[in-house]
C-alpha cells in the first residue's frame, strides 16, 4: 500500500471519513474508537465489517461497500504492522506546507495541536497554511456578487 507513515495515516483518515459518510453505514461509535496507533482495533473492525456484510445480503450495494472498506482497513493494518518510516518533524512540516500532507495527518502523527504546528512553521520560516486561503467573508461576498473577492464586480 504505502511508502511511509504519512501515506498510511492519511489513507486511514480517508477511509475513516468514508465509513462515517458512505453507504457502508458503519456504527459511528466503532469508527470513532478506531485509532491508527492501535492496529488491532483496525483489523478487528475490518473483520466486523466483513461479518456485517454477510448478514446484510438483502442490500448488495451496502454489502459491497462494507467489503471494500474492510479490505482497505486490512491493508492499512498490514502496512502499519510493517512499521512504516516516520518522517522527521522537519519533513512533516514541509509536507504540510507544500500540501502533500493534510493538517489532521500531521497533527495525528506528531501529537501536536494547531498552535504548536503554527510555532513549528514559524520556527522554520514557513507559512502556517499550505495555501493562503481567501478570507471566508471575501469569498462569500464574491459568490453573492457584492463586489469583493472572486466573481465580484
Amino acid at each position: 500500500m504505502s511508502h511511509d507513515l504519512v501515506d498510511v495515516v492519511q489513507r486511514f483518515m480517508d477511509v475513516r471519513l468514508e465509513l462515517k459518510l458512505g453507504t457502508a453505514k458503519a456504527r459511528q461509535d466503532r469508527i470513532a474508537a478506531m485509532d491508527w496507533r492501535y492496529v488491532g482495533t483496525i483489523a478487528e473492525f475490518a473483520t466486523e465489517l466483513l461479518q456485517s456484510s454477510r448478514d446484510r445480503r438483502n442490500d448488495p450495494a451496502r454489502c459491497a461497500e462494507m467489503r471494500r472498506m474492510a479490505a482497505c482497513l486490512h491493508e492499512i493494518a498490514r502496512s502499519l504492522r510493517k512499521g512504516p518510516h516516520r518522517p522527521t518533524d522537519d519533513d512533516l512540516v514541509a509536507r504540510y506546507v507544500s500540501g502533500e500532507a493534510e493538517l489532521i495527518t500531521v497533527l495525528a502523527i506528531t501529537g501536536w495541536d494547531w498552535e504548536r504546528l503554527a510555532l513549528e512553521c514559524k520556527a522554520r520560516n514557513l507559512p502556517q497554511t499550505p495555501v493562503a486561503p481567501e478570507p471566508a467573508e471575501t469569498w462569500l461576498a464574491g459568490l453573492l456578487g457584492k463586489g469583493r473577492g472572486k466573481g465580484g464586480s
